[in-house]
C-alpha cells in the first residue's frame, strides 16, 4: 500500500474540515474528541488506523481499513465512536489527528538523522572517475569550486519552478557543469561527468543513519512525539528515507526539492507546521545553526543544535542520545 503526503491543495481543506468537526463534536456534547480518546486502548486503536498525516491511501483518508472481522476491542471502541458522531472518512481522519495531540518534532536529515559518505564532493568525483579516468583532479580540488554552489546556498530565492518532474536534476545539472568547468575540465566533458552525478548521489547504498537516530525516534514516539523531516535536499529525498527503514516512523516529509523553499526561508517552517496541523508544541533540531535553528526559531519554533556545537544557543546536543531530556527540562513546570 502506497502512502503520499497531502498535497497543498488538500492541506487547504483542512481548516475548514476540522471548524466543522469541533462544531458537531459541540453540538453533540462531546468537545472535541470523543470522551474516550485519551484511554490507552484507544490511542492503540488510533495507531493502528494512522499511516501518516495528512495523508491518503487510494480513496481513503489518513487511515489503514481493516476488515471488521479484524478488530481489536480499542478498534471496535473506535468504530462505535464512529457510528455516535455519524462521522464520514474525512471525519474519521480528523478524530484521529486531534487524538494524536500536538506534539511535533522537525528533523533536519543530512548530518542529524543520517549521511552521504562523502557528501557531493565524493559523489562528483565519483562520477569523473567514470567519465573521465584518470583525470587527476583530487577531491580538495572538486570541493572548492563546489563552494556556495546549491540552492540551499541562496535561501532567499525561493524556487517552485524547479518542483516539476526533471527541472531540479536540470538546473543541478547545468550548475555541476559549470562547476566541473571552472576546475578545468572542457565544456563537454563537464557536462557529461555532470549527468553521472544524480545517480551517485542518490544511490541507497552511500546513504547511512547514525547509530542514535533510530534509538532516539523510537524512544520519543512512546513519549507522545510525532516527526517530521524538514530538509534541504534532492527529489529523490523519500527513497533515500524509505531505503535507511525511516519512513515508517515519520509523519511527513517537507522537502526543499518538492516546495521550492530551502530553510531557513520562513515558508519552509509554515510548511512542516501546515503538514501536521499547526501542532500545539513543536521543536526544529538540526545541525546547521543558521538553515535550522535561525531558521527556526524566527518562525517561533524552539530549536534544539545537535552535533555542531555552538556556545551562543541555549540548547545544544552533542548527539541524540540527549534530545528527550532537553525536551524533557524544557516541559511547563520543570
Amino acid at each position: 500500500m502506497t502512502v503520499r503526503p497531502a498535497r497543498p491543495e488538500e492541506l487547504a481543506l483542512l481548516p475548514g474540515i476540522e471548524d466543522a468537526a469541533d462544531e458537531a463534536f459541540a453540538a453533540a456534547g462531546l468537545g472535541p474528541l470523543p470522551p474516550s480518546a485519551d484511554s490507552a486502548e484507544y490511542a492503540t486503536a488510533l495507531a493502528v488506523l494512522v499511516v501518516g498525516e495528512p495523508v491518503v491511501v487510494g480513496d481513503r483518508h489518513g487511515f489503514v481499513p481493516v476488515p471488521d472481522d479484524e478488530l481489536t476491542s480499542g478498534l471496535q471502541v473506535l468504530r462505535q465512536r464512529e457510528q455516535e458522531l455519524g462521522l464520514d472518512k474525512l471525519g474519521r481522519r480528523v478524530v484521529m489527528r486531534k487524538a494524536l495531540g500536538g506534539r511535533v518534532l522537525l528533523w533536519d536529515f543530512d548530518r542529524t538523522l543520517g549521511y552521504r559518505t562523502g557528501a557531493w564532493s565524493s559523489a562528483v568525483l565519483e562520477a569523473l572517475d567514470a567519465a573521465q579516468p584518470g583525470h587527476g583532479y583530487q577531491i580538495s580540488e572538486i570541493k572548492a569550486v563546489l563552494v556556495n554552489v546549491y540552492p540551499w546556498h541562496t535561501p532567499e530565492i525561493a524556487h517552485p519552478q524547479l518542483s516539476a518532474p526533471g527541472a531540479w536534476w536540470r538546473n543541478m545539472t547545468e550548475i555541476l557543469t559549470n562547476a566541473l568547468t571552472r576546475l578545468g575540465l572542457a565544456p563537454d566533458q563537464a557536462a557529461s561527468a555532470a549527468q553521472l552525478v544524480a545517480a551517485r548521489y542518490t544511490d541507497p547504498a552511500a546513504w547511512r543513519l547514525f547509530d542514535d537516530t533510530l534509538p532516539t525516534l523510537l524512544a520519543l514516539s512512546r513519549l507522545g512525539w510525532r516527526h517530521v523531516v524538514v530538509s534541504n535536499h534532492v527529489p529523490e529525498l523519500p527513497a533515500i528515507l524509505d531505503s535507511l527503514g525511516l519512513t515508517p516512523h515519520l509523519a511527513a516529509i517537507v522537502n526543499s526539492a518538492d516546495t521550492g523553499y530551502e530553510k531557513p526561508h520562513p515558508e519552509a517552517f509554515r510548511l512542516a507546521l501546515a503538514s501536521v496541523g499547526q501542532p500545539a508544541e513543536v521543536w526544529m533540531i538540526g545541525d546547521n545553526p543558521v538553515a535550522d535553528i535561525a531558521g527556526a526559531r524566527d518562525a517561533g519554533i524552539n530549536a534544539i543544535l545537535v552535533r555542531t556545537p555552538d556556545p551562543g544557543l541555549p540548547h545544544y546536543a552533542p548527539d541524540l542520545t540527549h534530545i528527550a531530556e532537553i525536551l524533557a527540562a524544557s516541559e511547563p513546570g520543570v
